[in-house]
């Protein structure tokens, strides 16, 4: 029951983005930037938020890392972009129908398609994703119950 004597109810998804940063130490997080999802106000959406909290996490926060991690949700061509333009290495998951290139001449294909072997298993394989300009490298990761995580990773040139 709320305060108001009227019965609370769950909220569907997450109403928050927010930047948070790691020295990758256990219990070591600080949180850097927020906004409050809510796209009936302001007609944002969650990718909106994302850009515009890394866009002021260059301008505004000057913080020295260089380095972004975020999960498939926000594994957008939009997003990947400007993290590529400021030169960061972003890491984060895709959903497995994205579809991506090993070469010009063999066109796209679902990541469920793509061969891996004993090493490119351990150094990925260089992509190129779908209307993403610049290339990715992929990892897949295989759980022992099975369950596959595909991530990419890519840093600008120096």
């Amino acid at each position: 029951m709320s305060m108001r004597g009227r019965p609370c109810g769950t909220v569907k998804g997450i109403g928050l983005v927010n930047f948070i940063h790691s020295a990758g130490n256990d219990g070591n997080f600080w949180p850097i930037d927020y906004r409050i999802f809510h796209p009936d106000t302001d007609g944002k959406t969650k990718n909106d938020h994302f850009q515009e909290l890394f866009m002021r996490l260059v301008t505004h926060k000057q913080l020295k890392a260089r380095r972004i991690l975020f999960d498939s949700w926000y594994a957008s061509v939009d997003n990947l972009k400007p993290i590529h333009r400021q030169g960061w290495t972003f890491f984060t998951t895709l959903k497995s129908n994205r579809l991506v290139s090993l070469h010009r001449d063999t066109g796209y294909q679902h990541l469920d398609t793509l061969l891996f072997d004993e090493k490119t298993i351990v150094t990925g394989l260089s992509v190129k994703l779908k209307e993403v300009p610049f290339l990715v490298k992929l990892f897949k990761i295989v759980a022992q119950n099975g369950d596959i995580d595909w991530v990419i990773t890519a840093r600008a040139a120096p």
